[in-house]
């Protein structure tokens, strides 16, 4: 089974889905509300940003919140749920997920599909999922290195209460080399 390579796990899939797409999210939009396409007329996507309790003025204008939840999904969707089948695209995780999704024949999951495909072979794409990748990978190595430094920094401490090296090591989950080129060290 192909995985996807870029699933619905980040808003910048959301967002450039639904703003190069605004048709779709219209859709969307109908199926959740449960009415007709034609009822929506024209809406405006709306980002939410913290304000200062007193004043009432932004507090940054970094920081937007967006809140989705995806519930559970029964281990077969049907043609006739249309949040189900919303849900069940946004969950996909491999090519034969979007392909089951796509033989159920509704018009406007094929045109999410398609426009889930288009986007995600831009250059403008790939750039914003590498760069975010990065930053996980970079955030995990700057969590990783104040761990260690942490540690390390206990263990000085404790030798120089004058701990023993076993119950360091038991303490900290350093090596034993770790802690003795800390010994050397003082």
């Amino acid at each position: 089974m192909i995985e996807l390579k870029y699933k619905f796990t980040n808003d910048t899939l959301f967002k450039m889905l639904f703003v190069r797409h605004p048709g779709l999210l219209k859709k969307l939009v109908a199926v959740l509300l449960k009415i007709r396409v034609g009822s929506i007329g024209s809406f405006h996507i709306s980002e939410y940003q913290a304000l200062e309790v007193t004043r009432l003025t932004q507090l940054s204008d970094r920081f937007v919140l967006k809140y989705f939840e995806l519930p559970k999904l029964p281990s077969t969707v049907t043609s006739d749920n249309g949040l189900e089948l919303w849900l069940s695209l946004f969950k996909a995780k491999t090519e034969q997920d979007l392909a089951n999704i796509e033989s159920l024949g509704v018009e406007e999951m094929s045109e999410a599909i398609n426009a889930y495909r288009q986007i995600t072979v831009t250059p403008e794409f790939q750039e914003a999922e590498r760069l975010r990748s990065k930053a996980r990978h970079d955030e995990a190595q700057a969590l990783h290195n104040m761990e260690r430094k942490t540690k390390l920094e206990i263990a000085k401490n404790l030798l120089n209460v004058g701990d023993t090296i076993e119950k360091i090591i038991s303490v900290t989950g350093l090596t034993r080399a770790d802690i003795e080129g800390l010994h050397d060290s003082i």
